[in-house]
């Protein structure tokens, strides 16, 4: 299970971006963090690369999140049952589509790294 992804800007390492706050209705600072918001957007663009479309306004003020997955207009995965959790868990991290699940891996060897 993947926990965090290591994050750089402009090449510099900054810290590591907690994988909860793309599922949780509180994540990226309730939405309100900027850098935890662009994490966030770098993260979602890469899981829309691999074909899905992603439903991410599960709130009023909070759209940088993952609240469901659709392949060909057809939900594969929500998160209904885990947009509150405060931490990871291994339940969320099965239910996820394995591709999504290997994206995750690999950000977690290589990174991201935001460029401003």
């Amino acid at each position: 299970m993947i926990e965090n992804i290591p994050v750089k800007v402009n090449g510099t390492r900054v810290g590591d971006y907690e994988l909860i706050d793309l599922f949780c209705k509180f994540g990226n600072g309730d939405g309100d963090d900027g850098l935890l918001c662009a994490i966030a957007d770098e993260v979602i663009a890469k899981v829309e690369g691999l074909g899905y479309e992603i439903s991410n306004s599960g709130t009023i003020h909070n759209n940088h999140l993952i609240w469901d997955l659709k392949r060909n207009g057809k939900i594969v995965w929500d998160d209904d049952d885990y947009y509150n959790e405060a931490a990871m868990t291994d339940d969320l991290w099965q239910s996820l589509p394995q591709d999504v699940k290997e994206l995750f891996e690999k950000l977690a060897e290589e990174g991201i790294n935001l460029t401003l």
